[in-house]
């Protein structure tokens, strides 16, 4: 069952990530002048992102996302996110878990989340840099403008709950 609860814990925060949600610059020079994708580092390839990542969108005063993605080698991964309520004194609600699939093409990440009751979403962003346990990705929102947000890599989901309940 612990387990079970990091895995939850994971996922949701991958969802988070799509969610798009974040305040950001909203320059036309970020977003190539409406073009979505191709923005992105050329040089990385997707073996550079296997693995486990969270991302923490602070949209406002009021709310927090804390998001998570778990990228597989075979295109497949899972996606979960954490969203925490001042109102709610910043206590998390429960997760969202969901599927995912995914490719890397020229630096432009694409994924699809299958949200449980509510069908699939497809999302991308241009990953701007990776440096080791930090990557930099330039998110597309359905608006058409752009935001930026840094991820961080995680041995585990185990490790990703710790760091969570720090938070």
């Amino acid at each position: 069952m612990k387990h079970f609860k990091f895995l939850s814990l994971m996922l949701m925060a991958i969802v988070a990530m799509f969610a798009f949600t974040a305040c950001g610059d909203d320059d036309d020079k970020d977003n190539k002048g409406g073009q979505q994708g191709g923005g992105g580092d050329t040089s990385i390839t997707a073996d550079k992102l296997i693995g486990t990542w969270y991302g923490v969108d602070e949209n406002s005063s009021i709310r927090i996302n804390v998001f998570v993605m778990d990228f597989t080698a075979n295109g497949q991964g899972h996606y979960a996110e954490l969203k925490a309520k001042a109102d709610e004194n910043w206590e998390p609600r429960d997760p969202e878990w969901a599927n995912m699939t995914w490719t890397l093409s020229n630096g432009t990440l694409n994924a699809t989340v299958s949200v449980p009751n509510k069908g699939d979403i497809t999302r991308k962003g241009d990953i701007i840099s990776l440096n080791g346990d930090k990557m930099t990705v330039r998110r597309y929102q359905d608006d058409g403008h752009t935001d930026e947000i840094v991820m961080t890599r995680v041995n585990s989901a185990d490790e990703f709950a710790l760091i969570f309940a720090q938070m």
